[in-house]
C-alpha cells in the first residue's frame, strides 16, 4: 500500500469520526448557542481591521479630551516681504522670550530654520468667559533673515536682550528688535555639542560683577564664550573666548572623544570654583573655569578674563569599570546631567550622573560622581518589571535632589525619577511612566503646575507629575517636526495665569496650547468635537473603547487557544504515560501532578508574571504551567481503563511497540475527552489573563480586555464610567461562557448517559 492510498485511509477514518461527533453535538441546544458565540467573536477577530473605525493606537485629538486654550499659525510669513516656502525649511524648536522678573510673561516666540529665516510672533491676552480667565492669541509679526545654517538659538537677558545663535563654526548675537547681528565670533569649528547657559555672580566691596558663560564643542575641542558685566551700575560690557582641546596626562586615555552635551556648574562645595565637565568616550572630565579679577585700580573686582583652564579631575571609565566588574559604555548627546539644572540652588550640584549602555541585552546603567572630585558615588542599573533590558536614552537634570532617566525598549519609552542620593528610583521604585513610541526632548519642569513635559516619537506630548506619573496625554494629530518646547506663561494682576507649551507641527504650523485646561477623558459614547465617533466612549487615555474591544477580540482568543493547546498537551501526555505504564512511572508522574493540583495558582501565577515580566507570551507560559494538572488525572484514569480493553491485548499480542500503543490506539479513544478539557481550559485561560491583567501582571503594550480593565482600575474611574468597564467584562463573560458551553455540549458526546438524560 502506498504512502498516499494510506493517508486516504487515515482522512476518512477520522472524517467518519468528525462527522458522528458532529451528529451527536448538534442534539446539545446549548453547544449550538456557544458555538454561536464563538464564532461571532473568531469573525470579529479576523476581520477587526474592517470592523474597528480607529486603529489600534488610536487616540482622540486633544480637542476632544483636553478643554483648553489653544493657537496655531501657519509658517508662512505673509506679507512680510521676505519670500519663505515653510514646507521646503528645516525647522528648530521654537524660542520663547519673556518679560523680566518676577512677571516673566510670555512676550512672544520665534520659530527659525536652517536656511536662514526666522518669524517671529507676538503673544497677546484675551480674556475669555467673562474674564473669568485668559486666552492667548498668537499674531505674526514679523519676518526676518537671520545666519544661514542656524542650528541653535536662544533669548538670553543680560543687561539687554539678544538672540544667541550658532551657525556652522560662527557664534552670533542677534538684537531682540530686528535680529541684526551685534556680535560675530568664529568658533574654528562647527560645534555638535553645546553647555547649558550658566550665570556667576562674583562680588567684592566695590563692585558686583556678574557673568554669562556658554560653551560649545565637537569631537576633540571645547570652545568657551564668557560676557562679564557689573549688576549694580553701567560699565562698559566685557567679552571673553577661550578653547582647549581635551586631553589626559596618562598614556592609557589618548585620541578621546567628545560624545556629549558639556555642562557649566558652580556648587557650593568648590570655593566658588566653576567647573566645565565634558564626557568622552573614554572618560569624564571637569575643567577649571578660570576667572581672573582686578585687584587694585579705581575698580576693584573687575572681571579681566574668563577662559578654560587646566584639567580639574578626570573620571577613567575603564578603571571604574574594572573595579566595579562593570563595563562603562557611555550614551551620546545627553551623557552627564547635574541634580537641578538652575543656578539658583548650586548646593543641589554636588553630583553628576553619568549614562551608560553595556550593550547587548542588559539594561542600561547611571553612574554617579561627586563633582567636587571626580570621586565615585554608585552605580545602579535602569529597569522596571515592565522593562528588563531597556536601553538609557539620557539623563537630565531633576526639580528634586536627584535625576531623570529616560529609557527605550521597543515599543515604549521609559522616564524614571532617580534618587540623587542612592541612585535608585524614587517612591520604593515606583517614580516611573510608559510612555508610547521613544521620548525625543529633554523633559522640562514646568513650575507653575508643578508637572514636567516631554514629547515622544509618536506624535504624544506627556505631562508628569512630580512622582513621575503620566498625568495627561496630548495626542498631536498634526504631528510633531520638532520636540515640545514649555513656552512660560501669562499672568495678570488678578493671578490669573496660564501655561503653555509649543511645537511645530509637520504642516509645518506653530501649534501653542494651554497646560492648564480641564481633561475631560474618559468621554462618555457620543461625538467629540473633531467629529470622531466614539461608540463606546474613550479610556482616560483617550483610546476608543469599542476598538480596543475588537483588537483585544484576537489578544484573547489568542492567548486562550494557545494557553490551552499547550496545557492540554502537556497533561494528555503525562495522563497517557501515567495510566500505560504504571509502577514507579505512574506514582512519579502522579505526586509531581499532585504538587501542582495543590499550588496556590493565583499567587504563584502572580509571581512569575512579575518575574518573567509583563508580555503575552509569558502570560501563556503562566497560565498554561498550570492548567494541565487536572487533565492529567482524568486522561490518566481514562487510559487505565482502556489499556485493558481486548483491542490493546491484541496489539500487543500482534508485536506493537509502547509509542504505537499510546499514539495508535490509546490517544485516538482519549481525545474526545481531550476536546472537551481543552474547551473548558480555554474559559480558564480567557478569565486567568483578565485576573493577572487586572491585578497589574499583563502586558501594558498589549490591546486585552484585561488591561482595560487595570487601566480602569488605576484611572479611578470604576464606578463613573460604565461605558469602559461594561464592554470588557460582558466580552470575558460571553466569550468564557461560550467555551463553557461546548464543553457541556462535548460532555454529552462523551458520556452516552448525560445524552440520555
Amino acid at each position: 500500500m502506498s504512502l498516499t492510498d494510506s493517508l486516504k485511509i487515515v482522512i476518512r477514518r477520522n472524517w467518519r469520526r468528525v462527522s458522528q461527533t458532529w451528529k451527536l453535538y448538534k442534539r446539545s441546544k446549548i453547544g449550538l448557542i456557544g458555538l454561536t458565540i464563538m464564532m461571532g467573536f473568531v469573525v470579529v477577530a479576523v476581520f477587526a481591521p474592517i470592523i474597528a473605525p480607529y486603529d489600534p493606537q488610536f487616540a482622540a485629538p486633544n480637542e476632544d479630551v483636553f478643554v483648553a486654550d489653544l493657537s496655531t499659525q501657519a509658517l508662512n510669513a505673509t506679507g512680510t516681504g521676505i519670500p519663505i516656502d515653510p514646507r521646503n525649511e528645516t525647522w528648530h524648536d521654537p524660542v520663547p522670550k519673556w518679560t523680566p522678573p518676577p512677571e516673566s510673561n510670555l512676550v512672544s516666540i520665534l520659530a527659525y530654520s536652517s536656511q536662514g529665516h526666522a518669524i517671529r510672533y507676538d503673544v497677546d491676552f484675551i480674556s475669555i468667559e467673562s474674564g473669568s480667565a485668559l486666552g492667548i492669541e498668537v499674531t505674526l509679526d514679523t519676518a526676518f533673515l537671520i545666519p544661514q545654517n542656524t542650528s541653535f538659538m536662544k533669548y538670553v537677558y543680560f543687561r539687554s536682550e539678544y538672540y544667541l545663535t550658532v551657525s556652522d563654526s560662527t557664534y552670533w548675537e542677534l538684537t531682540y528688535d530686528d535680529l541684526t547681528p551685534r556680535r560675530e565670533v568664529n568658533i574654528g569649528f562647527t560645534p555638535i555639542y553645546l553647555s547649558n547657559l550658566w550665570w556667576i555672580p562674583r562680588s567684592t566691596e566695590v563692585v558686583q560683577d556678574e557673568i554669562v558663560c556658554f560653551a560649545m564643542a565637537n569631537e576633540t575641542t571645547m570652545f568657551l564664550t564668557a560676557k562679564a558685566h557689573p549688576a549694580t551700575w553701567e560699565f562698559t560690557e566685557r567679552f571673553f573666548v577661550s578653547s582647549k582641546q581635551v586631553s589626559v596626562p596618562d598614556v592609557n586615555l589618548t585620541d578621546l572623544k567628545i560624545i556629549g552635551d558639556p555642562i557649566i556648574i558652580l556648587d557650593a562645595n568648590f570655593d566658588n570654583d566653576t567647573l566645565l565637565i565634558v564626557p568622552t568616550d573614554k572618560a569624564l572630565l571637569a575643567y577649571k573655569i578660570d576667572i581672573s579679577i582686578s585687584t587694585g585700580g579705581a575698580l576693584p573686582g573687575l572681571v579681566n578674563d574668563v577662559a578654560i583652564g587646566d584639567l580639574f579631575w578626570y573620571v577613567d571609565y575603564g578603571a571604574i569599570g574594572d573595579t566595579l566588574g562593570t563595563t562603562i559604555n557611555p550614551v551620546e548627546k545627553h551623557t552627564i546631567a547635574v541634580e537641578n539644572p538652575g543656578p539658583r540652588k548650586p548646593e543641589s550640584k554636588d553630583r553628576i550622573a553619568l549614562a551608560s549602555n553595556p550593550g547587548g541585552n542588559e539594561a542600561g546603567n547611571l553612574f554617579s560622581f561627586w563633582t567636587a572630585n571626580g570621586t565615585f558615588d554608585w552605580w545602579t542599573t535602569v529597569t522596571v518589571p515592565e522593562m528588563r533590558s531597556a536601553s538609557v536614552e539620557g539623563v537630565h537634570a531633576s526639580d528634586r535632589r536627584g535625576f531623570l532617566v529616560t529609557a527605550w525598549q521597543s515599543p515604549q519609552g521609559l522616564v524614571a525619577g532617580i534618587e540623587g542620593d542612592t541612585g535608585r528610583i524614587s517612591g520604593n521604585l515606583t517614580y516611573y511612566s510608559l510612555v508610547e513610541g521613544k521620548v525625543v526632548s529633554v523633559p522640562q519642569f514646568v513650575s507653575g503646575n508643578r508637572r514636567y513635559i516631554l514629547s515622544t516619537d509618536q506624535d504624544k506630548v506627556y505631562m508628569l507629575r512630580e512622582n513621575v506619573k503620566s498625568d495627561i496625554v496630548f495626542s498631536i494629530e498634526k504631528g510633531i517636526l520638532v520636540p515640545v518646547i514649555y513656552v512660560g506663561n501669562i499672568m495678570t494682576q488678578h493671578q490669573i495665569a496660564g501655561n503653555y507649551y509649543s511645537i511645530i507641527t509637520k504642516e509645518p504650523a506653530l501649534f501653542v496650547q494651554s497646560l492648564t485646561g480641564a481633561y475631560i477623558a474618559p468621554l462618555p459614547p457620543g461625538v467629540g468635537k473633531s467629529g470622531n465617533v466614539y461608540i463606546l466612549g474613550t479610556d482616560v487615555f483617550g483610546h476608543d473603547i469599542f476598538t480596543q474591544l475588537v483588537y483585544g477580540t484576537q489578544n484573547e482568543l489568542a492567548v486562550g487557544l494557545t494557553a490551552a493547546f499547550i496545557a492540554v498537551g502537556i497533561g494528555t501526555l503525562i495522563g497517557l504515560m501515567a495510566g500505560y505504564f504504571g509502577g514507579i512511572v505512574d506514582s512519579i508522574l502522579m505526586r509531581f501532578t499532585d504538587i501542582f493540583l495543590t499550588l496556590p495558582i493565583l499567587v504563584i501565577a502572580l509571581l512569575l508574571a512579575a518575574v518573567l515580566g509583563p508580555s503575552l507570551i509569558n502570560l501563556i507560559i503562566v497560565i498554561s504551567v498550570f492548567s494541565w494538572a487536572g487533565i492529567a488525572r482524568v486522561i490518566r484514569a481514562q487510559t487505565l481503563t482502556l489499556k485493558e480493553r481486548d483491542f490493546i491485548k491484541a496489539a500487543k499480542v500482534s508485536g506493537a511497540g509502547h509509542r504505537q500503543i499510546m499514539f495508535r490506539h490509546l490517544a485516538p479513544n482519549v481525545l474526545p475527552l481531550t476536546f472537551l478539557y481543552m474547551a473548558y481550559t480555554i474559559s480558564g485561560a480567557i478569565i486567568t489573563e483578565a485576573i493577572l491583567s487586572f491585578l497589574g501582571m499583563g502586558d501594558p503594550t498589549a490591546i486585552t480586555w484585561g488591561m482595560m480593565l487595570q487601566y480602569l482600575r488605576i484611572s479611578g474611574h470604576t464606578l463613573d464610567a460604565p461605558w469602559w468597564f461594561l464592554p470588557p467584562g460582558i466580552a470575558i463573560t460571553l466569550l468564557s461562557l461560550s467555551f463553557y458551553l461546548i464543553g457541556r455540549a462535548f460532555d454529552e458526546v462523551v458520556n452516552p448517559r448525560l445524552r440520555a438524560r
